[in-house]
């Protein structure tokens, strides 16, 4: 009697012990490395407005011109991704929970339509529908995020002339446009075998960043591509959740002063 109790409640403990066992495995595999192929993230409302101190009007990739203009509806998915210079987008999933580098063989390149699964990408235009020359037109970037993982690229481009069309981002402008929570300079993503030897810059969009155009004349257009994402590649998200994957919201304010260039 007493031998099958013994039995029974080794059965019991190593039953239990394994329990425990599944328990602790199901946890680790919820804080895997951010970056891996199941992780998404949450991008709310981006948009820009003009003020009425000025003629001053923007549309995005459609060219509809108006006083303001929202990119997309609140929520959108997006999944970590990452490029060096703003055309070149790769993914990549995690080689151990605590790596910042990918599994053998597992970097992709992501092209066409599958790139909207992790990447907002538009057009941000700037119009001066008056008459005379508008100067002094300050574009101030503001975010409410404070996830670290989040960036933005406002990226100057050629003008855009036809709906739907996106002027060509160079690596350069790409490289000294990019914006996130918090200002940083230790940051290298991914480029297309290897992660960039140098550190890209992020300047900080939390308390209003400007990028100044100093004059637009009569009917002028300044082009700039808006790209949004979660960053992919970056070798502090060890652990990560999802929780903190989010862009609250992300606004631009287009200001400027009618009839002068001074």
């Amino acid at each position: 009697m007493k031998k099958t109790q013994k039995s029974f409640r080794k059965k019991a403990l190593l039953s239990s012990l394994s329990m425990l066992l599944v328990a602790t495995v199901a946890v680790g595999s919820a804080t895997f490395a951010w970056f891996t192929s199941s992780t998404q993230a949450t991008a709310s409302n981006i948009n820009v407005q003009t003020t009425k101190s000025s003629e001053l009007v923007v549309s995005k990739s459609d060219l509809v011109w108006g006083d303001t203009v929202d990119y997309l509806k609140p929520n959108a998915v997006l999944r970590p991704i990452s490029s060096a210079d703003g055309s070149n987008w790769y993914k990549a999933n995690a080689a151990a929970k605590t790596a910042s580098t990918a599994k053998a063989g597992t970097y992709a390149q992501v092209t066409g339509a599958a790139l909207n699964d992790y990447l907002i990408d538009d057009m941000l235009n700037i119009k001066n529908n008056g008459g005379s020359a508008c100067s002094n037109v300050t574009i101030t970037i503001t975010s409410e995020s404070t996830s670290k993982f989040y960036r933005l690229a406002l990226v100057p481009v050629d003008d855009q002339t036809t709906a739907g069309t996106k002027p060509a981002v160079t690596e350069a402008n790409f490289k000294a446009n990019i914006y996130g929570a918090a200002a940083d300079d230790t940051w290298k993503p991914y480029k297309g075998t290897a992660v960039t030897t140098d550190n890209y810059s992020i300047k900080a969009a939390a308390n209003g960043a400007t990028v100044i155009i100093p004059s637009l004349a009569a009917n002028e257009v300044a082009s700039y591509r808006v790209l949004v994402w979660f960053e992919g590649e970056d070798s502090d998200c060890y652990d990560t959740t999802t929780s903190s994957l989010t862009a609250p919201s992300i606004s631009f304010k287009v200001t400027g002063t009618s009839g002068s260039t001074t």
